[in-house]
């Protein structure tokens, strides 16, 4: 018969002797200890010396922590010889004194003692921060530094101030900390960037994680009034694994000396060494009348043992049945594993709870620990309560209601991207909570790493992993949250074939990989599939790069694109053209460009670098062809009406697969804005493409450092930076972000993987939480207004043919311009590729094409069609040639001919009566061209009327010139030949902040990012509607304004 348990019983009934304690909070690990119970009395090599410096923090009295550790051995570690002596068999804990600071001589001595699996607590700042040397008649500290504490896994460390921090509480999975607790209250503590990790579990994976060497726990939380985490100042890693197995370290980061009890009582829990304990469910998701089956791990690296162990099955918190089990192992083994087979056959759908006591005992004494692991029983109503996902009019939409993305990315707060081999869903459930209290409404996750290991032959699955995905959609449909899952990241695994988009032995591999989840999951119509997360299109010797393979199938498929876009099937036509179009002989008849033909050059020698251009558009169309045939596998699969996308980063905005070229494929499109934070607008406009949903995801801040190695932003400029990113992407006309990432996955071997999380590692809070946050309560409560959003009526044409050459101008372009459109003219735009030109440009009353330098024929036509039908186009620079630099007359049908020559240093151009000097430098003279009249003068502007529209058209390209004055002056006299006016004003103009403004069916969004370094006052007056507000915008910040449709103001982020 099920009885309800509580935490008390269970721990009395496993002999643990912690009762009265709450279950573990949130922000502490799923593992709890009690005091351990000693049976030897402590050795304590303790360093605190009188005449020795203490850095960042105050000096403990030496007399009362005397007292405190009465009942301990103390070896004084005070000459060198002693220091020398610093071995585990000597000594159960090395014990600190100092802050940051310590006697550099004895730095090696230290690092020797950890990795021997020696024990460790060190009272205040950053351990091994400040070396100090003996100059003969004192200590004299050196400069801060990372490179002593690089050693211990510290990448970086930040200074937290806790003037916010209403109380100070104790984790309560460990006696005693409450006290411990109470005896702190520093002004400033630190918080550490922690790479736990030095190799990667599949070298030749980029998405691979590492080894999951050491676990934190934060002992003591300093709490925000409203209960949020934001100081871990006592922190504990325990090493499980590597360099420092066995060792357990504790730190207090504060500034304000600890209690010298409470030091003692960290010197008692360190001296337990590391220990984890694990549960886990056989599979993570069971049918309904299965038999659970679990097993019981303890992890105790160089330490031999016995354990107790008893596992109790609860299901909402009532126990169902309870096993108990022992366990032995040597120091070798250092740990073991147990197998739990239950009883019942379980008949209720939903969570389920495994909860494990055990008590270990070894030599020196005993210690009790608590855990818990989980899985479910599958819920098919529940996976199928929600409604469903759907894409209408650029928007995403939830039944009848916007679905306005306000996400995160999470695997797991316990082991990261080994979630789905090593699953325990209870701890899934609690980070779920954690991030739905947040506001989050939906979590990408997926596969970066490992699908040999998933998959190892076509069709054979790993079925633990399927349970596991399965396990962790319930957990999310639990607390309404949509998930994105991603099948693959960079490249597609091939599974032995030679090409990983067009080999068919891969794309079959690939599509038995992905229908296994799929089935999983058919007609489950709130998920969303994300094929790969961003991909490249090369070998794997060159990710993140456009670059051939040199494979039989690549170039098979290269030939056949080539001779169907080019001769219509006859290959020696094809030959002739080929030899035209890319200036070759006809020894070259559909050869892959080599290498050094994607590289500019002052001379090209017997290089063809026309073929570099026709490289990247087939590989576009591969990417493409790829992606709809796995689509399709999907719809076959899932019932046919998921939603599918592709998660592309950066490298879309170049030459790798690009949203604006893979639309047709996917339901919504994306952008990772990881690196360009000078361009947060501008890549979100270009891979925006028409028709489809945009989402911006992975929208996080890369980490860099000062030349001393110090943090370049502190962790408060991040937190304004990435606001910046996010409201920037509901401004310009995504469907919400996804932020990167909600845990800090300490165990990827890289410094800037490590860092990045809105939770540090010891689970408290960043300032960046905050920003997620403010702006998802934002989105839950207004979300029902972004219905109906209007189409912007400028246009950003993207010359991606001049892109895709290797004297590729079109980026830097049209950056320019879509700064001046929207600093300078305050006007909303939205972009189209050259090579995707269709029937939406009907609405649009503005075109502008930057220096397209080589443009295509029919891309021409098309806008010369629009503009007859009543646009305004504005197109700069050189106009006379086709995208396979073929000259061209096009200026002499405008009767204004126009020669092709270099620029010049200074170029001179008269826009509305004004003549503007537009300089140019360096390389720009040898790479940039322009058109001007035979005659030396100033060149004009040329005006044409087509149809019912205009074509202006300023053979300078002043895009690329160093004179923003003068692209904003000729944007201006466009908009005026179009009849456009901004739609918003800013009094004073206020340089340095953007305001973007999107029209939704009853209301409007303005968006504020300010770029400033100075606080400003801003009066913001909106056209249509008419409004009109007094805001104060903090330098570097960001402020949404949610607008009715009779102008009055609905919300405001505004910071109170």
């Amino acid at each position: 018969m099920a009885v309800e348990h509580s935490r008390r019983d269970f721990l009395k009934s496993g002999g643990i002797l912690l009762a009265g304690a709450a279950m573990p909070s949130l922000a502490t690990a799923s593992n709890a200890e009690a005091r351990p119970q000693r049976q030897l009395r402590l050795r304590v090599g303790l360093f605190h010396d009188p005449a020795f410096p203490t850095v960042d923090c105050a000096a403990t009295d030496t007399a009362a922590l005397r007292t405190a550790l009465r009942s301990c051995d103390i070896i004084e570690l005070s000459t060198p010889e002693r220091v020398r002596a610093l071995v585990p068999s000597n000594i159960d804990v090395l014990l600190t004194m100092h802050g940051s600071a310590f006697p550099e001589e004895y730095g090696a001595l230290l690092l020797g003692y950890l990795q021997a699996g020696g024990c460790w607590v060190n009272i205040g700042g950053t351990p091994l921060a400040v070396p100090a040397r003996w100059n003969g008649g004192g200590w004299t500290l050196t400069p801060r530094r990372t490179a002593w504490h690089r050693h211990l896994r510290i990448t970086q460390s930040m200074e937290l101030p806790c003037d916010e921090v209403a109380e100070w509480t104790g984790n309560p999975g460990f006696e005693g900390m409450d006290d411990i607790a109470a005896s702190i209250s520093p002004r400033v503590a630190r918080g550490m960037a922690l790479r736990l990790s030095n190799s990667k579990h599949i070298a030749n994976e980029d998405g691979s994680s590492g080894p999951r060497d050491a676990r934190v726990t934060a002992l003591v939380h300093g709490r925000h009034e409203d209960g949020t985490v934001l100081v871990a100042p006592v922190v504990m890693l325990d090493w499980l694994l590597g360099d420092y197995a066995g060792a357990r370290w504790i730190w207090y980061t504060g500034d304000t000396a600890p209690g010298s009890d409470a030091v003692a009582r960290l010197v008692e829990i360190a001296a337990s060494g590391a220990v984890e304990l694990r549960a886990s469910s056989t599979f993570a998701t069971l049918a309904e009348g299965d038999i659970p089956e679990a097993t019981i791990r303890i992890d105790r690296p160089r330490r031999e043992g016995d354990a107790e162990v008893l596992v109790e099955l609860l299901h909402d918190g009532t126990l169902i049945e309870a096993q108990r089990q022992r366990a032995q192992w040597s120091a070798a083994l250092g740990g073991s594993a147990v197998g739990v087979r239950f009883g019942t056959r379980l008949t209720i759908p939903g969570l389920y709870e495994l909860r494990v006591g055990c008590t270990l005992r070894d030599g020196a004494g005993s210690v009790a620990l608590i855990s818990h692991g989980g899985f479910v029983v599958r819920d098919e109503a529940l996976l199928r309560s929600a409604p469903p996902l759907r894409v209408r009019d650029e928007m995403l939409w939830r039944g009848d209601t916007p679905f306005v993305v306000a996400g995160t990315s999470y695997m797991a707060g316990d082991v990261q991207r080994s979630f789905l081999f090593d699953p325990n869903p209870w701890q899934w459930d609690s980070d779920f909570a954690a991030m739905r209290a947040s506001g989050v409404n939906l979590v990408r996750t997926g596969i970066w790493t490992g699908w040999r290991r998933i998959m190892f032959d076509s069709g054979a699955v790993d079925e633990g992993v399927l349970r596991a995905f399965e396990a962790f959609v319930h957990v999310a449909a639990r607390h309404g949250i949509v998930v994105i899952f991603s099948f693959f990241a960079f490249l597609p695994e091939s599974w032995g074939g030679a090409n990983p988009y067009l080999d068919p032995r891969a794309v079959a591999a690939q599509s038995a990989f992905i229908a296994a989840f799929v089935r999983r999951m058919r007609n489950v119509h709130w998920l969303i599939w994300d094929l790969i997360n961003e991909p490249s299109f090369c070998s794997p010797s060159r990710l993140w790069q456009c670059r051939p393979n040199y494979d039989a199938w690549e170039e098979q498929a290269w030939r056949a694109w080539l001779t169907a876009r080019h001769s219509n099937g006859n290959p020696e036509q094809l030959q002739r053209v080929l030899g035209d179009l890319w200036r070759s002989d006809t020894g070259e008849y559909g050869a892959l460009p080599r290498l050094d033909e994607f590289e500019d050059a002052h001379l090209f020698s017997d290089r063809r670098p026309l073929k570099a251009m026709e490289y990247r558009l087939f590989a576009q169309q591969a990417f493409t062809d790829w992606a709809l045939a796995l689509r399709a596998v999907i719809a076959e699969t899932g019932g046919g009406a998921q939603l599918v996308m592709v998660g592309q980063d950066e490298g879309g905005t170049m030459d790798r697969p690009s949203p604006m070229f893979f639309a047709p494929a996917v339901d919504i499109g994306s952008i990772h804005n990881w690196w360009f934070n000078d361009d947060i607008l501008w890549d979100s406009i270009v891979t925006r493409a028409p028709g489809k949903a945009h989402l911006v995801q992975e929208s996080g801040v890369m980490m860099y450092e000062r030349a001393d190695g110090l943090p370049w932003r502190s962790e408060e400029e991040v937190a304004r930076l990435l606001e910046r990113k996010l409201t920037v992407s509901l401004g310009a006309g995504s469907i919400g972000y996804v932020h990167w990432l909600w845990n800090s996955n300490p165990w990827m071997p890289s410094d800037n993987e490590a860092a990045i999380g809105a939770l540090r590692a010891d689970g408290s809070a960043k300032p960046e939480y905050d920003v997620l946050r403010r702006l998802n309560a934002f989105i839950g409560k207004h979300h029902a207004h972004f219905r109906g959003r209007r189409n912007e009526h400028t246009v950003l044409i993207l010359p991606h043919a001049n892109q895709f050459s290797v004297r590729g101008t079109a980026v830097r372009a049209s950056k320019a311009a879509l700064r001046a459109l929207a600093y300078g003219c305050r006007l909303p735009v939205r972009a189209m590729s050259e090579q995707r030109l269709h029937a939406s440009l009907t609405d649009a009353r503005l075109l502008l094409l930057p220096h397209p330098s080589s443009f295509s024929e029919e891309a021409w036509s098309r806008l010369l069609e629009a503009v007859r039908s009543g646009a305004t186009i504005l197109v700069t620079g050189v106009i006379d040639r086709d995208e396979h630099w073929r000259e061209l007359s096009r200026s002499t049908r405008l009767r204004a001919g126009m020669r092709i020559r270099p620029v010049s240093p200074y170029e001179t151009i008269r826009i509305d009566d004004e003549v503007h000097v537009c300089g140019y430098r360096g390389e720009d003279l040898q790479r940039i061209d322009t058109q001007s009249p035979r005659e030396a003068e100033v060149v004009e502007l040329v005006e044409t009327r087509l149809g019912e529209g205009r074509l202006l058209w300023c053979p300078v390209p002043v895009e690329l010139s160093d004179n923003p004055a003068a692209i904003v002056a000729l944007y201006r006299y466009a908009m005026d030949k179009a009849d456009l006016h901004a739609p918003l004003t800013l009094q004073p103009s206020t340089p340095g902040v953007l305001a973007l403004v999107s029209a939704f069916e009853r209301c409007t969004l303005i968006t504020l990012i300010s770029e400033r370094s100075d606080d400003c006052r801003i009066t913001v007056r909106l056209r249509k509607p008419s409004f009109s507000d007094d805001v104060r915008l903090p330098a570097g910040t960001a402020l949404l304004l949610l607008v009715d449709g009779e102008g009055e103001l609905i919300a405001s982020t505004a910071r109170h």
